[in-house]
């Protein structure tokens, strides 16, 4: 019987630390921290393949602080396709053979000026430095790179005419992101009603550059529109879970997620992950897990689960991590 391929995702936070103290979003550090075992990562991500998964998106924390990961990834079949988000202040790490079996990357960054770069994150400017070489090193090396940068206002919003011709000449897709009030660990109330940039006010600045010509752009983008600019031919994008009121994108999203303790789910609202997780068990019980994983995604597009309406999500649930106030999307 010919094994069936499912049109999935398997989004994976393989770690809850991150290298890098974003202002928006773990100023503090406080998350605990949680890696995936090589071994685990190793073992989830051929029960995937078995179960008929081909694509994986590492997400964190940093992914790439992961202990093994270049072997786990140089290891796994050449027809999974593999997918990055990374701060990238790691990559240069990291050797070409690994480089080249990323297929897709997203970039986080949040200037392409390195005083501003290291004054968001709270990192010293030659690490800044690196970090934007090595974004401009990887768009060499895979099919795709978008460039994820959350729009505010008093940091980054007046650069973006420089930063679309940056990314213009690198070929990288640059995709302006609404800042999440409740995102990962609370803010003070000023700093979000100081820098959060809407929708339309991107667009309406990108419009500034050229007429815009809606476009496509490969991956999971249930809440992002991608526009061409003027003559451009690189897309640029706005993604936009806060104007969408955090509503759930239903048959649209292709994501199973996996979170660092190992919990599986088909959907990020509470109630729909398994009751069990995969870390430690027998090859043929994350087999199992999966599985049923993918059944209730199934169910879900064929109408037999209902998908919620909106996402209120539990984000140190979901990311296997923890934080000393819990903060959820309302």
């Amino acid at each position: 019987m010919k094994e069936k391929i499912h049109d999935y995702t398997l989004r994976f936070g393989i770690t809850s630390v991150c290298n890098i103290r974003c202002n928006f979003c773990n100023k503090d550090g406080k998350w605990a921290g949680k890696k995936v075992l090589p071994k685990e990562l190793s073992e989830i991500l051929k029960a995937a393949y078995q179960c008929g998964i081909r694509r994986v998106h590492f997400t964190g924390g940093e992914p790439l602080m992961c202990d093994g990961l270049e072997d786990v990834i140089l290891d796994i079949p050449k027809d999974y396709e593999v997918i990055f988000t990374t701060n990238g202040v790691l990559l240069d790490k990291y050797s070409d053979a690994f480089k080249k079996r990323i297929n897709r990357i997203n970039f986080s960054l949040e200037s392409i000026y390195p005083s501003k770069q290291a004054e968001e994150t709270n990192m010293e400017e030659k690490i800044a430095r690196r970090q934007i070489e090595n974004l401009k090193e990887i768009s060499s090396f895979v099919s795709l790179t978008k460039l994820n940068m959350v729009a505010l206002r008093e940091v980054n919003l007046n650069d973006l005419p420089d930063t679309f011709e940056f990314c213009q000449e690198y070929g990288i897709v640059y995709r302006m992101m609404e800042l999440q009030e409740d995102s990962v660990v609370p803010k003070p109330e000023s700093y979000f009603e100081k820098n959060l940039v809407l929708k339309n006010e991107i667009i309406d600045k990108y419009e500034r550059l050229g007429k815009l010509k809606r476009t496509f752009c490969k991956g999971d983008n249930f809440c992002t529109d991608y526009y061409l600019v003027g003559e451009s031919n690189v897309p640029v994008g706005v993604m936009y879970f806060v104007s969408l009121n955090f509503r759930c994108p239903g048959e649209r999203c292709k994501a199973i997620f996996v979170n660092t303790r190992g919990r599986v789910t088909a959907c990020k609202s509470e109630g729909f992950n398994i009751e069990d997780f995969l870390m430690f068990k027998s090859f043929e019980e994350k087999v199992r897990l999966i599985e049923e994983a993918i059944s209730v995604k199934d169910k879900m597009n064929e109408g037999e689960i209902s998908y919620p309406e909106y996402h209120v999500s539990n984000y140190p649930v979901n990311r296997g991590g923890f934080v000393s106030v819990e903060s959820s999307l309302k």
